[in-house]
């Protein structure tokens, strides 16, 4: 009966360990930064979880989609220690700023493409950006849904 126990507890570690979790194990073994996803996004969004990628050191990219097939490019990364965010938001013209459960967050639109910045207490940068034809308010509630993961 203990060697039963063991054997559950053991397949329970490691099926946490390995698909616990909003990353992919492959991918989060990859990274040592503080992860965030969006865990409610705005009704008819969710992350594409074949999208998950790993494109330079500690920076993780994924893809949600909403239901009309439009596209947000999500990018994860540490927050550069020498990148002058204000002088960025002024250089730009935020036209929003707010703040989320993951951070300080800002929208610039650059007429063909609106952007949003996180910046989380954990030195994250999270980077999200969509060329659809969206409204800001979609892409604030898009914000408030990050937080901190595995």
């Amino acid at each position: 009966m203990s060697v039963v126990i063991i054997a559950l507890a053991a397949g329970g570690v490691y099926y946490k360990s390995v698909y616990g979790g909003y990353f992919p194990y492959k991918i989060r073994k990859q990274l040592h930064i503080a992860l965030y996803y969006p865990v409610h996004p705005a009704q008819g969004m969710q992350v594409d979880r074949s999208s998950f990628m790993v494109p330079a050191k500690d920076v993780v990219t994924y893809v949600v989609k909403d239901n009309k097939n439009n596209k947000f490019y999500v990018t994860v990364q540490a927050q550069p220690s020498n990148f002058n965010f204000a002088d960025f938001k002024q250089r730009l013209g935020v036209s929003n700023e707010f703040i989320t459960s993951a951070g300080n967050a800002f929208i610039v639109d650059l007429g063909r493409q609106i952007t949003a910045n996180i910046l989380t207490p954990k030195k994250s940068w999270i980077l999200i950006s969509t060329q659809a034809f969206t409204e800001q308010p979609e892409l604030e509630v898009l914000c408030q849904s990050f937080v901190a993961s595995n």
